[in-house]
């Protein structure tokens, strides 16, 4: 499961794992969680990436509901995160909810949170950076 604040790269980070365009990036978000995307590489196995609405817009506890239930049945959580953004409190608040909700209970574990960092190519100086990268 992908998840992020608005505008930080979710779609573009499904598009460049399935190396091709798999996720549009919408103007305005759709409450809840989209469609998963099946990612089928030979000799892998078969993983579904879920794209997840960005928080921090409007508080919608229908869809914030949805999207802690999703939490729950997943194996792994992709925290994307913009390099380029010096405003961390939502995200931060969002991954304590996670930690708290899992630790009230001792049937639940949370899934591993792995935090990827987006428009790195943004952050300064840059003269130095030189994109795209391999």
């Amino acid at each position: 499961l992908l998840l992020g604040p608005l505008n930080a790269g979710k779609s573009s980070l499904i598009n460049a794992i399935f190396g091709h365009e798999r996720s549009k990036r919408d103007m305005l978000p759709c409450p809840g969680l989209h469609e998963g995307h099946v990612l089928d590489r030979d000799g892998a196995p078969h993983a579904i990436v879920l794209d997840s609405d960005g928080f921090g817009g409007a508080d919608d506890e229908a869809a914030r509901q949805k999207l802690f239930d999703a939490i729950e049945s997943v194996d792994l959580v992709i925290a994307v995160t913009s390099a380029g953004q010096a405003a961390r409190q939502s995200e931060c608040e969002m991954l304590d909810e996670i930690r708290t909700r899992f630790s009230g209970s001792p049937r639940r574990t949370c899934p591993p949170i792995l935090v990827a960092a987006t428009h790195i190519d943004l952050v300064r100086p840059a003269r130095e950076w030189n994109p795209p990268y391999d």
